[in-house]
């Protein structure tokens, strides 16, 4: 899905941004289905005669991804959403959504909320067979304690946002510092969010 920009721009508006505009995170949880049997890299590094450390890694597929593709695709649709509704802001993962879309984004994301959280639940209603079936697949390699528990499951696939509001310059105290020194880090908020105009 291509991105497309909200029409606004955060630097024209710097000054009265937060009375438009908010944050909004937006956090996508998984289950990575893969994890390094270092056993397994080390017997392979052995039988080839290998020397050193850090050979190399042999990668465990716990599940199949199919069983996971429904769910990977509604994050990945989600994410895309976000995007397209907002605009940078953080390095942290915070960013602009315009007031005026306020009503979009929930809408959009809820609804891909809504269906990642039934496709979880069906892939948790047979998370236990799914675990019977991989120690026929995986063998030997099979090991019980790489599986998190279908409770933990449930914490860890998850997505949720949440809002903040814009910060305001206009509205900037510091206790303790002088008169100068306040205009000083004021201005270069103001320039910060310019800056991330450019970048955005």
């Amino acid at each position: 899905m291509a991105r497309t920009k909200p029409v606004f721009g955060i630097g024209s508006l710097a000054s009265g941004l937060e009375e438009i505009a908010m944050l909004v995170y937006l956090y996508i949880g998984s289950f990575n289905r893969e994890r390094v049997n270092a056993e397994v890299g080390e017997d392979v590094a052995r039988r080839a005669r290998a020397r050193g450390p850090e050979v190399g890694d042999y990668i465990l597929k716990l599940i199949p991804a199919d069983e996971l593709k429904t769910i990977n695709t509604l994050g990945s649709k989600m994410r895309d959403e976000h995007y397209n509704l907002t605009l940078p802001w953080s390095y942290q993962g915070w960013r602009v959504l315009p007031a005026a879309m306020y009503g979009a984004y929930t809408r959009r994301i809820d609804k891909l909320i809504k269906e990642r959280k039934t496709a979880t639940n069906k892939f948790l209603n047979k998370y236990p067979r799914l675990k019977r079936e991989e120690r026929t697949r995986l063998g030997t390699l099979f090991n019980a304690s790489l599986y998190p528990t279908k409770a933990q499951l449930q914490k860890r696939i998850i997505a949720e946002y949440s809002f903040a509001p814009m910060p305001s310059t206009t509205h900037f105290i510091v206790v303790g510092v002088s008169e100068r020194e306040h205009t000083r880090i004021r201005v270069n908020i103001e320039k910060d969010v310019e800056q991330r105009d450019a970048i955005a």
